[in-house]
């Protein structure tokens, strides 16, 4: 691992709370200085920026060294080799030397106050342990104007349950998240049996353990395009969703039923994907039994299932 360090300078004397922003970036060269300096030009000073490389390919680590040498001394940058979100995640939260964290996409970008407000809303809420909030959409074309949670009821502890979030009747936006770290730890930070979806299985945690709240404004640009990794790569997103709701079904004493009616629906759609995708039969099969076991009757559980029978 290429551990470079600058000081973030002694903020931890000033009366104002240190905020972690953690910026995992993976291969976005085209989008990590505008990420970078939208975090470094914040009107909230008490910031602790971590920028880690997951393994990027591009010129990632070119952009950000001439980012280090730009803003001498304020951020820290990790280079190392390609493990996923979600241990970069867990490497930002051991680093972190914030009383708060929140994370930034490598091709997001924060608005000019987005730290400040969210401080100041947990500082006069001192029961709540993370808010989320809105943002605009960013897209090919530019930066909109288009809210992404407009028409959408965004999750509260005081008003939802995680019954709520299978079904869809709340969201979790989970990108706008802004943290207390102490509860992030306590909660032993993001579960390593997943990979790339950093809000698949916590938005089930936090539901379950975190008092949640939300603040209704943007607070960042959320980047739109083809290469969004939930885009790209469906098969693994489907593979984490099941596995989510699988341990969500082992460890919840909530609605079984609601959770394996959710978890059926998730087999038929990792199924189907996976019968266009270069998985080992073995999987599929392993998927298809586990189907079955939940929705037995499913008349397109039971073509997918002929299909499946073609192939091999």
């Amino acid at each position: 691992m290429n551990l470079s360090i600058q000081n973030s300078g002694n903020l931890l004397n000033e009366s104002a709370p240190l905020v972690s922003v953690i910026v995992p970036a993976y291969n976005h060269e085209a989008y990590i200085a505008e990420c970078v300096r939208s975090i470094l030009e914040q009107d909230y000073p008490h910031i602790d920026l971590i920028i880690i490389n997951d393994g990027s390919t591009d010129s990632t680590d070119q952009k950000v060294c001439a980012l280090a040498e730009e803003y001498f001394s304020r951020f820290r940058y990790i280079s190392k080799k390609n493990e996923g979100l979600i241990k970069t995640l867990n490497l930002g939260l051991r680093l972190a030397h914030g009383e708060y964290l929140c994370e930034l996409a490598s091709d997001d970008i924060l608005l000019r106050g987005s730290i400040r407000k969210r401080i100041e809303y947990l500082v006069s809420r001192p029961a709540v342990d993370v808010v989320f909030a809105d943002a605009f959409i960013l897209n090919e074309q530019g930066r909109t104007t288009e809210r992404l949670m407009v028409n959408r009821k965004s999750f509260r502890s005081s008003e939802h349950t995680v019954q709520d979030l299978i079904e869809g009747r709340a969201k979790i936006f989970f990108p706008s998240g802004m943290f207390r770290k102490s509860f992030l730890e306590r909660l032993g930070g993001f579960d390593e049996d997943f990979r790339d979806y950093e809000d698949v299985a916590m938005k089930f945690q936090l539901a379950i353990h975190a008092n949640i709240d939300y603040l209704d404004e943007p607070v960042l640009y959320y980047r739109r395009h083809g290469s969004n990794t939930s885009s790209t790569n469906k098969f693994s997103l489907r593979k984490e969703k099941v596995l989510a709701l699988e341990k969500l079904l082992s460890s919840y004493q909530g609605d079984e039923r609601l959770i394996k009616s959710s978890l059926g629906k998730e087999y038929l759609k990792l199924v189907k994907i996976s019968l266009t995708h270069p998985a080992t039969r073995d999987a599929t099969k392993r998927t298809l039994t586990k189907a079955f076991k939940i929705r037995p009757l499913n008349v397109k559980l039971w073509y997918y299932f002929a299909r499946y029978l073609l192939r091999i």
